[in-house]
């Protein structure tokens, strides 16, 4: 990392975590288990021979699929085979939050090796001081932060998907090889096999096959190749996951799906994910500000959320970003900003992921209730 000390990238994660976990709130680690995370008890099933679940007690088999009698989940499944050798060892009473927060952390790190490696590779110029604020705002600043602290199937699936997207990014920049091309789509597929949306993220990371192509003669058409393999083998096992427990390797269980009765009717009318949607989830996910009080600690708590330009206020300084390069695209810019042409290359990769995955986002029925802020915005927050 030449100019930070090392130190300094591990303290970051830790002081962090030290949030995630609960200790600064508690003066101790929060060790609880959580019922709700539906991963677990997947695991505890595949260990055993099967797909289905045994429905927790307390959660009234809330949110999961109920096909011939049998309970499964229609949440991507990775998340389940990272659990599997914690609950061989444990059992399914293990430490939710206390895992979810230590992934949290970890992609705090992982933050900070990604923004020194688009500054150095992109000649950005990042300033070691900027580094550590922008991991510190990633961390502290958005939805992660309390996605990291919950431990239930919602949030444990997006923060390890951001664990898998972010190393997948950094294995790119790392290793320009067949070698870091091969475990960089590893770690996309994986990102893609715990939140589907994530699948636009390829557009970002051709923008940086596209740019080391151009620097470096050694980068071919066949990395490519070599980065979809894992795809096509994860794909595989979907589809076999699928068929075994649906006998249909399309169909992932949504149509059996116990949903709240607050979903229901827009399930009926419009599907899953429509176009219908786009506009109130945009307004409630994006500019919906939160409801205001007179009283500490000053607002109200809206289970379907606000929008995360509240939250995250830092993103309101992409919109002149997005000027720029709207300008540039349409040949208005001002020659005075030097925008070059591997600048225009990152910024169309990134672009065209935060367009399609966030659009991906808004055609679903739901904004992500019951949350704090936005919680699907995550995923294409990085971008």
């Amino acid at each position: 990392m030449e100019n930070i000390k090392k130190s300094v990238i591990f303290f970051i994660p830790i002081f962090v975590w030290l949030f995630y976990s609960w200790f600064f709130f508690e003066w101790a680690l929060n060790k609880n288990t959580n019922n709700y995370n539906y991963f677990k008890f997947l695991s505890f099933s595949i260990l055993q021979g099967r797909f289905d679940i045994d429905c927790p007690s307390e959660t009234q088999c809330h949110d999961l699929v109920e096909y011939k009698g049998k309970y499964y989940l229609y949440w991507p499944w990775v998340p389940a085979i990272i659990f599997l050798p914690f609950v061989a060892i444990v059992g399914t009473n293990i430490s939710d939050i206390l895992i979810s927060s230590i992934f949290g952390a970890f992609n705090i790190f992982l933050i900070i090796i990604l923004i020194r490696q688009l500054s150095l590779k992109f000649n950005l110029e990042i300033k070691d001081a900027e580094v550590i604020l922008l991991s510190l705002f990633w961390g502290l600043g958005t939805v992660h932060f309390y996605m990291s602290m919950v431990g239930s199937v919602w949030f444990i699936s997006q923060i390890m998907a951001q664990t898998f997207l972010l190393s997948s990014m950094i294995l790119v920049l790392v290793l320009p090889d067949f070698r870091g091309f091969f475990l960089s789509g590893l770690f996309y597929s994986m990102a893609v096999y715990t939140k589907n949306d994530l699948i636009f993220s390829i557009l970002f990371i051709i923008a940086i096959w596209i740019f080391l192509k151009k620097e470096n003669k050694n980068i071919n058409y066949h990395m490519l190749i070599i980065f979809l393999l894992p795809f096509l083998f994860f794909s595989i096992l979907n589809f076999i996951y699928n068929y075994i427990r649906f006998e249909n390797i399309f169909e992932n269980g949504i149509k059996y799906h116990k949903m709240d009765f607050h979903f229901k009717k827009n399930y009926i009318n419009h599907g899953y994910l429509s176009f219908y949607y786009i506009p109130y989830n945009f307004l409630v996910e994006v500019l919906l500000p939160p409801p205001f009080k007179t009283e500490y600690p000053f607002f109200d708590y809206n289970p379907e959320g606000f929008g995360f330009l509240w939250n995250s206020p830092l993103f309101f300084l992409t919109i002149p970003i997005f000027v720029v390069y709207f300008k540039k695209i349409f040949k208005k810019e001002n020659k005075n900003l030097n925008i070059k042409t591997k600048d225009m290359i990152l910024l169309t990769g990134s672009f065209l992921s935060l367009l399609f995955i966030s659009l991906i986002i808004f055609s679903i029925m739901g904004t992500g209730r019951v949350q704090f802020a936005s919680r699907y915005s995550l995923d294409y927050q990085i971008f």
